[in-house]
């Protein structure tokens, strides 16, 4: 039923269902959205905000005299977001071993493909961003580059109807366009 909690254990990719969407052999069902509850606002909110500071300070380094531009940036970016991603994996194995004395489990064959998909997704926006803070400088190019969380607002709105209310839409829509508005006038007067 809609609005069920999932656990880890379950997985999001299954056979053999009719209407889904058929990528090689698996058919992939939306996840449902867990029940929120206060501790899961707070908690939300909490890591979003702790999120801002080392994501808006990303492109800092490439201010730095003598840090490599454009695409030999991205490289040593890339290395360093993967040795932090292995870090934080082995924190999240070990945390879920610890707490639920098993393995996170892992499905490799119905992940390999969205996964990838977001990762080369990820990879040439984070490229166009590199070259947008280089020739419009971290006050304008970084923040017109998060318009991005449009883009996954409206994934989140219209594929996944993970906003139902009418009023929250409204308010979707509302932040959107100062988004846009902010974006145009930072473009125009930065």
């Amino acid at each position: 039923t809609d609005g069920e909690d999932w656990s880890a254990s379950d997985p999001i990719l299954i056979n053999d269902v009719d209407g889904e969407t058929t990528v090689d052999k698996y058919k992939y069902k939306k996840a449902k959205t867990p029940k929120r509850t206060t501790l899961h606002w707070i908690l939300g909110v909490s890591l979003c905000l702790f999120m801002g500071f080392p994501n808006g300070s990303m492109m800092v380094p490439t201010k730095i005299d003598g840090v490599p531009e454009g695409v030999l940036y991205l490289t040593s970016f890339s290395i360093g977001a993967l040795a932090v991603t292995m870090v934080y994996a082995l924190m999240l194995i070990t945390g879920h071993l610890i707490y639920y004395r098993k393995f996170v489990p892992f499905y490799p064959r119905q992940a390999m493909i969205p996964a990838l998909l977001a990762g080369v997704l990820w990879s040439i926006g984070n490229f166009f961003s590199i070259y947008a803070t280089k020739y419009l400088g971290l006050t304008i190019g970084f923040p017109l580059t998060q318009t991005a969380l449009l883009v996954a607002g409206l994934w989140g709105l219209l594929y996944y109807k993970e906003i139902s209310k009418f009023g929250a839409r409204v308010m979707f829509f509302i932040s959107a366009g100062i988004i846009i508005a902010g974006s145009i006038l930072l473009s125009l007067y930065g």
